[in-house]
Protein backbone atom coordinates (compact mmCIF):
# COMPACT_ATOMS: atom_id res chain seq x y z
CA UNK A 1 0.00 0.00 0.00
CA UNK A 2 1.21 3.18 -0.58
CA UNK A 3 2.07 5.27 2.35
CA UNK A 4 2.70 8.96 2.46
CA UNK A 5 5.67 10.57 1.02
CA UNK A 6 5.55 7.11 -1.39
CA UNK A 7 5.80 7.57 -4.80
CA UNK A 8 3.43 9.24 -7.18
CA UNK A 9 1.24 6.35 -9.35
CA UNK A 10 2.12 4.85 -12.40
CA UNK A 11 0.85 6.78 -15.43
CA UNK A 12 -2.07 5.29 -16.67
CA UNK A 13 -1.40 5.74 -20.56
CA UNK A 14 1.78 4.04 -20.41
CA UNK A 15 0.46 1.10 -18.67
CA UNK A 16 -2.44 1.50 -21.08
CA UNK A 17 0.67 1.00 -23.82
CA UNK A 18 2.10 -1.40 -22.63
CA UNK A 19 -1.05 -3.26 -22.50
CA UNK A 20 -1.35 -2.78 -26.12
CA UNK A 21 2.15 -4.15 -26.49
CA UNK A 22 1.79 -7.18 -24.68
CA UNK A 23 -1.89 -7.65 -26.13
CA UNK A 24 -1.74 -6.32 -29.59
CA UNK A 25 -5.64 -6.21 -30.69
CA UNK A 26 -5.24 -8.45 -33.70
CA UNK A 27 -3.42 -10.78 -31.90
CA UNK A 28 -5.76 -10.85 -28.59
CA UNK A 29 -9.06 -12.66 -28.42
CA UNK A 30 -11.97 -11.20 -27.60
CA UNK A 31 -11.91 -12.72 -23.82
CA UNK A 32 -8.44 -11.82 -23.61
CA UNK A 33 -9.15 -7.99 -24.40
CA UNK A 34 -12.35 -7.90 -22.44
CA UNK A 35 -10.36 -8.80 -19.37
CA UNK A 36 -7.29 -7.06 -19.35
CA UNK A 37 -9.22 -4.29 -20.24
CA UNK A 38 -11.56 -4.35 -16.97
CA UNK A 39 -8.00 -4.88 -15.83
CA UNK A 40 -6.76 -1.84 -16.51
CA UNK A 41 -10.25 0.37 -16.05
CA UNK A 42 -9.64 -0.99 -11.97
CA UNK A 43 -5.86 -0.33 -12.32
CA UNK A 44 -7.23 3.66 -13.05
CA UNK A 45 -8.52 4.11 -9.44
CA UNK A 46 -5.88 1.72 -7.60
CA UNK A 47 -3.19 2.81 -8.56
CA UNK A 48 -3.85 5.99 -6.53
CA UNK A 49 -4.03 4.02 -3.26
CA UNK A 50 -1.51 0.74 -3.99
CA UNK A 51 1.83 0.31 -5.50
CA UNK A 52 3.17 -2.68 -7.26
CA UNK A 53 -0.32 -4.47 -8.00
CA UNK A 54 -0.28 -5.07 -11.75
CA UNK A 55 2.83 -6.82 -12.17
CA UNK A 56 3.03 -8.24 -16.08
CA UNK A 57 5.81 -10.93 -16.42
CA UNK A 58 7.88 -13.13 -18.83
CA UNK A 59 8.37 -16.59 -19.36
CA UNK A 60 10.32 -19.06 -21.09
CA UNK A 61 10.50 -22.86 -20.89
CA UNK A 62 11.50 -25.25 -23.83
CA UNK A 63 8.46 -24.81 -25.89
CA UNK A 64 9.08 -20.87 -26.09
CA UNK A 65 8.74 -17.52 -24.60
CA UNK A 66 5.51 -16.02 -23.26
CA UNK A 67 5.20 -12.52 -23.03
CA UNK A 68 1.54 -12.06 -22.56
CA UNK A 69 1.00 -12.45 -19.10
CA UNK A 70 0.09 -10.60 -16.03
CA UNK A 71 -1.29 -10.43 -12.50
CA UNK A 72 -3.10 -8.29 -10.44
CA UNK A 73 -3.02 -8.18 -6.47
CA UNK A 74 -5.81 -6.84 -4.37
CA UNK A 75 -3.93 -5.53 -1.08
CA UNK A 76 -7.51 -4.47 0.53
CA UNK A 77 -9.10 -7.90 0.17
CA UNK A 78 -9.46 -8.17 3.87
CA UNK A 79 -11.13 -4.50 4.40
CA UNK A 80 -12.74 -4.90 1.26
CA UNK A 81 -14.00 -8.59 0.47
CA UNK A 82 -17.32 -7.81 -0.93
CA UNK A 83 -15.92 -5.69 -3.46
CA UNK A 84 -12.80 -7.85 -4.61
CA UNK A 85 -15.16 -10.85 -4.92
CA UNK A 86 -16.81 -8.91 -7.52
CA UNK A 87 -13.92 -7.48 -9.54
CA UNK A 88 -13.05 -11.38 -9.04
CA UNK A 89 -16.27 -13.07 -10.11
CA UNK A 90 -16.67 -10.74 -13.11
CA UNK A 91 -13.74 -11.05 -14.49
CA UNK A 92 -13.49 -14.73 -14.06
CA UNK A 93 -16.86 -14.84 -15.94
CA UNK A 94 -16.21 -13.10 -19.09
CA UNK A 95 -12.93 -15.96 -19.06
CA UNK A 96 -15.80 -19.03 -19.65
CA UNK A 97 -17.03 -21.44 -16.88
CA UNK A 98 -14.36 -23.09 -15.91
CA UNK A 99 -12.46 -19.85 -14.69
CA UNK A 100 -15.94 -18.79 -13.02
CA UNK A 101 -16.06 -22.05 -11.21
CA UNK A 102 -12.62 -21.71 -9.68
CA UNK A 103 -13.25 -17.97 -8.87
CA UNK A 104 -16.02 -18.99 -6.44
CA UNK A 105 -13.95 -21.52 -5.17
CA UNK A 106 -11.08 -19.39 -4.03
CA UNK A 107 -12.81 -16.77 -2.82
CA UNK A 108 -15.05 -18.88 -0.58
CA UNK A 109 -11.58 -20.68 0.45
CA UNK A 110 -10.04 -16.63 1.09
CA UNK A 111 -12.76 -16.36 3.58
CA UNK A 112 -10.22 -18.54 6.19
CA UNK A 113 -8.55 -16.20 8.66
CA UNK A 114 -5.29 -17.45 7.07
CA UNK A 115 -5.21 -15.75 3.98
CA UNK A 116 -3.90 -12.38 3.48
CA UNK A 117 -4.91 -11.27 0.02
CA UNK A 118 -6.09 -13.11 -3.20
CA UNK A 119 -4.46 -11.83 -6.66
CA UNK A 120 -5.24 -13.22 -9.90
CA UNK A 121 -3.87 -13.29 -13.19
CA UNK A 122 -3.55 -14.71 -17.11
CA UNK A 123 -1.42 -16.47 -19.13
CA UNK A 124 -1.72 -16.83 -22.67
CA UNK A 125 1.20 -19.84 -22.90
CA UNK A 126 3.15 -21.13 -25.58
CA UNK A 127 3.61 -23.95 -27.94
CA UNK A 128 0.09 -24.34 -29.32
CA UNK A 129 -1.16 -24.73 -25.44
CA UNK A 130 -4.72 -23.44 -24.20
CA UNK A 131 -4.76 -19.98 -22.22
CA UNK A 132 -4.84 -20.43 -18.69
CA UNK A 133 -6.68 -18.21 -15.97
CA UNK A 134 -4.41 -17.95 -12.80
CA UNK A 135 -5.89 -17.43 -9.29
CA UNK A 136 -3.52 -16.71 -6.18
CA UNK A 137 -3.85 -17.24 -2.49
CA UNK A 138 -1.58 -15.33 -0.28
CA UNK A 139 -1.00 -16.10 3.46
CA UNK A 140 -0.34 -14.23 6.53
CA UNK A 141 2.77 -14.61 7.97
CA UNK A 142 2.51 -16.55 11.15
CA UNK A 143 -0.25 -18.84 9.33
CA UNK A 144 1.57 -22.22 10.41
CA UNK A 145 0.15 -25.18 9.19
CA UNK A 146 -3.19 -24.51 8.58
CA UNK A 147 -2.27 -22.47 4.96
CA UNK A 148 -1.15 -25.75 4.27
CA UNK A 149 -4.14 -28.08 4.93
CA UNK A 150 -6.19 -25.54 3.39
CA UNK A 151 -3.88 -25.74 0.42
CA UNK A 152 -4.16 -29.52 0.54
CA UNK A 153 -7.94 -29.21 0.93
CA UNK A 154 -8.23 -27.18 -1.79
CA UNK A 155 -6.27 -29.21 -4.07
CA UNK A 156 -7.38 -32.94 -2.83
CA UNK A 157 -4.03 -34.19 -1.94
CA UNK A 158 -2.66 -35.20 1.18
CA UNK A 159 1.02 -35.89 -0.84
CA UNK A 160 3.56 -34.73 1.69
CA UNK A 161 6.70 -32.14 0.17
CA UNK A 162 10.45 -31.91 1.21
CA UNK A 163 9.33 -28.29 2.30
CA UNK A 164 6.24 -28.78 4.60
CA UNK A 165 8.16 -27.84 7.78
CA UNK A 166 8.28 -24.21 6.10
CA UNK A 167 6.27 -21.63 6.08
CA UNK A 168 3.70 -21.77 2.97
CA UNK A 169 3.31 -17.96 1.58
CA UNK A 170 1.29 -19.16 -1.64
CA UNK A 171 -0.73 -21.44 -3.67
CA UNK A 172 -1.38 -20.55 -6.91
CA UNK A 173 -4.13 -22.54 -9.22
CA UNK A 174 -3.83 -22.86 -12.93
CA UNK A 175 -6.83 -23.26 -14.63
CA UNK A 176 -7.62 -24.26 -18.60
CA UNK A 177 -10.72 -24.47 -20.28
CA UNK A 178 -11.37 -27.76 -18.72
CA UNK A 179 -10.69 -26.72 -15.38
CA UNK A 180 -7.56 -27.49 -12.75
CA UNK A 181 -4.52 -27.43 -14.96
CA UNK A 182 -2.16 -27.06 -12.26
CA UNK A 183 -0.92 -25.71 -9.26
CA UNK A 184 2.18 -24.60 -6.85
CA UNK A 185 3.02 -24.25 -3.55
CA UNK A 186 5.80 -21.54 -2.85
CA UNK A 187 7.39 -22.08 0.75
CA UNK A 188 9.55 -19.30 2.34
CA UNK A 189 13.00 -20.45 2.98
CA UNK A 190 14.28 -20.35 5.95
CA UNK A 191 18.36 -19.45 7.02
CA UNK A 192 21.22 -18.70 5.06
CA UNK A 193 20.63 -17.71 1.65
CA UNK A 194 20.27 -20.54 -0.64
CA UNK A 195 22.96 -20.62 -3.59
CA UNK A 196 22.16 -20.84 -7.05
CA UNK A 197 24.16 -23.01 -10.19
CA UNK A 198 26.04 -20.16 -12.23
CA UNK A 199 25.06 -17.60 -10.28
CA UNK A 200 27.07 -15.45 -7.06
CA UNK A 201 24.62 -12.90 -6.89
CA UNK A 202 22.45 -12.15 -3.53
CA UNK A 203 19.07 -14.20 -3.21
CA UNK A 204 17.09 -12.55 -1.10
CA UNK A 205 13.47 -13.25 0.34
CA UNK A 206 14.02 -17.06 -1.67
CA UNK A 207 10.74 -19.38 -2.29
CA UNK A 208 10.96 -22.91 -3.33
CA UNK A 209 8.30 -23.63 -5.72
CA UNK A 210 6.73 -27.52 -5.70
CA UNK A 211 4.37 -28.17 -8.67
CA UNK A 212 1.35 -30.40 -8.62
CA UNK A 213 0.29 -31.78 -12.06
CA UNK A 214 -2.64 -33.84 -10.08
CA UNK A 215 -2.99 -35.20 -7.00
CA UNK A 216 -0.56 -38.14 -7.38
CA UNK A 217 2.11 -36.43 -8.81
CA UNK A 218 5.20 -37.49 -8.03
CA UNK A 219 7.69 -34.89 -8.48
CA UNK A 220 5.34 -33.30 -5.72
CA UNK A 221 7.89 -34.39 -3.73
CA UNK A 222 10.79 -32.00 -4.40
CA UNK A 223 10.77 -28.17 -5.41
CA UNK A 224 11.08 -27.43 -9.00
CA UNK A 225 11.64 -24.29 -9.02
CA UNK A 226 13.43 -20.88 -7.09
CA UNK A 227 12.04 -17.76 -6.66
CA UNK A 228 13.94 -14.72 -5.49
CA UNK A 229 13.75 -11.12 -5.09
CA UNK A 230 15.36 -8.51 -7.81
CA UNK A 231 16.02 -6.06 -5.62
CA UNK A 232 19.04 -3.61 -6.27
CA UNK A 233 21.48 -4.97 -8.72
CA UNK A 234 20.27 -8.58 -8.91
CA UNK A 235 18.96 -8.27 -11.92
CA UNK A 236 22.14 -6.68 -13.71
CA UNK A 237 23.98 -10.01 -12.03
CA UNK A 238 21.44 -12.65 -12.97
CA UNK A 239 21.45 -11.27 -16.77
CA UNK A 240 25.10 -11.23 -16.79
CA UNK A 241 25.66 -14.70 -15.24
CA UNK A 242 25.61 -18.08 -16.49
CA UNK A 243 22.66 -18.86 -15.56
CA UNK A 244 20.55 -16.68 -18.04
CA UNK A 245 23.26 -18.25 -20.90
CA UNK A 246 20.17 -20.66 -22.05
CA UNK A 247 17.35 -17.92 -22.30
CA UNK A 248 18.93 -15.61 -24.40
CA UNK A 249 15.45 -15.18 -25.87
CA UNK A 250 13.65 -14.40 -22.70
CA UNK A 251 16.71 -11.59 -22.59
CA UNK A 252 15.90 -10.49 -25.49
CA UNK A 253 12.30 -10.29 -25.26
CA UNK A 254 12.86 -8.14 -22.23
CA UNK A 255 15.48 -5.96 -23.65
CA UNK A 256 13.17 -5.06 -26.28
CA UNK A 257 10.52 -4.29 -24.03
CA UNK A 258 12.91 -2.13 -22.10
CA UNK A 259 13.53 -0.14 -25.01
CA UNK A 260 9.70 1.05 -24.76
CA UNK A 261 9.38 1.39 -21.54
CA UNK A 262 10.80 2.05 -17.95
CA UNK A 263 10.35 -1.35 -16.61
CA UNK A 264 11.44 -2.28 -12.91
CA UNK A 265 11.88 -6.17 -12.25
CA UNK A 266 10.93 -7.06 -9.06
CA UNK A 267 10.93 -10.88 -8.99
CA UNK A 268 12.68 -14.25 -11.34
CA UNK A 269 11.79 -18.19 -10.61
CA UNK A 270 14.32 -20.74 -12.30
CA UNK A 271 14.12 -24.28 -12.67
CA UNK A 272 16.08 -26.22 -10.64
CA UNK A 273 18.33 -29.49 -11.66
CA UNK A 274 19.17 -28.46 -15.21
CA UNK A 275 15.26 -27.53 -16.03
CA UNK A 276 15.00 -24.95 -18.88
CA UNK A 277 12.43 -22.29 -16.95
CA UNK A 278 12.65 -18.98 -16.44
CA UNK A 279 10.07 -16.29 -15.11
CA UNK A 280 10.72 -12.69 -14.84
CA UNK A 281 8.00 -10.75 -12.72
CA UNK A 282 8.50 -6.54 -13.83
CA UNK A 283 6.32 -3.53 -13.38
CA UNK A 284 5.79 -0.96 -15.39
CA UNK A 285 8.34 1.99 -13.65
CA UNK A 286 6.72 5.39 -15.07
CA UNK A 287 5.37 7.34 -12.53
CA UNK A 288 3.15 10.61 -12.82
CA UNK A 289 5.08 14.18 -12.63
Amino acid sequence: MSAPGAPPPVRLDRACALRDTLFPGADSTEAERRFVDAVLARFAEDRRHFSDILEWSLSEDERGVDTARFSYAFPGFVRAREDVTRAVLAWADGLGEAASRAAKSVLRAARSPTVEQVLMGYARGTGGGPPRTKFYLQFRDGAGPAALALSRAILGTQRATQSDGLPLHLLGLDMGPEGLAGAKLYFAHIGDPPRIEGFSGPVRNALWIHRLRHPDDPTFEAPTEIDFALAGSTWDALTSSPTLTPHAAARAAFDALGASFRLRARRASLGLHGARKLNVYYVLDEPEP
